[in-house]
């Protein structure tokens, strides 16, 4: 029962997984945009080049940063659905 309970307790965690899905696949698309862009040059290009670079890496940063805190959250609330479970079971 409490099982359950954990999966109604996380309801933002597919919503983070989108999310963070996203930024890494923003990340990629915008570093690789980036290198196209270094490839035909202009003096705005090269600009525009160094912001998306910095933009995607960013967004590469905080992706990969938001699927880490999601695995120490699951295990955290694995955990602590375990602890009541077994409790529960000495109470019994």
């Amino acid at each position: 029962m409490l099982n359950l309970l954990y999966i109604f307790m996380n309801p933002i965690k597919d919503l983070m997984k989108d999310i963070s899905s996203n930024f890494i696949l923003l990340g990629i698309l915008t570093i690789l945009f980036a290198i196209l862009i270094i490839f035909l040059p202009d003096i705005l290009t090269y600009t525009i080049a160094i912001m998306l670079l910095i933009s995607g890496m960013t967004a590469l940063y905080y992706g990969f940063r938001i699927k880490k805190s999601i695995r120490k959250s699951n295990k955290f609330w694995k955990k602590y659905f375990k602890e009541l479970d077994e409790e529960e079971g000495e109470i019994k």
